[in-house]
């Protein structure tokens, strides 16, 4: 299991033209983004792009607060 806090998936609205493809955005969210969501946005952009689908995924990390 990937070391995170939370995980948001979020796919397209579903609005695309046709042979338009649509990304999936992924935000790996912990408390002060200094250690586990920014490892794994890095761990998931390692799979994706092994798997060779990284044209078709956004992947970022972010922080619940800045007390850190």
């Amino acid at each position: 299991m990937l070391p995170f806090a939370a995980l948001c998936c979020m796919k397209g609205a579903g609005f695309k033209k046709k042979g338009e493809t649509v990304m999936t955005k992924i935000l790996f969210v912990c408390h002060g983004n200094i250690c586990r969501s920014p490892m794994a946005e890095f761990v998931m952009k390692n799979l994706v792009e092994k798997a060779g689908l990284s044209s078709a995924f956004f992947i970022g990390s972010a922080a619940t607060s800045r007390e850190e």
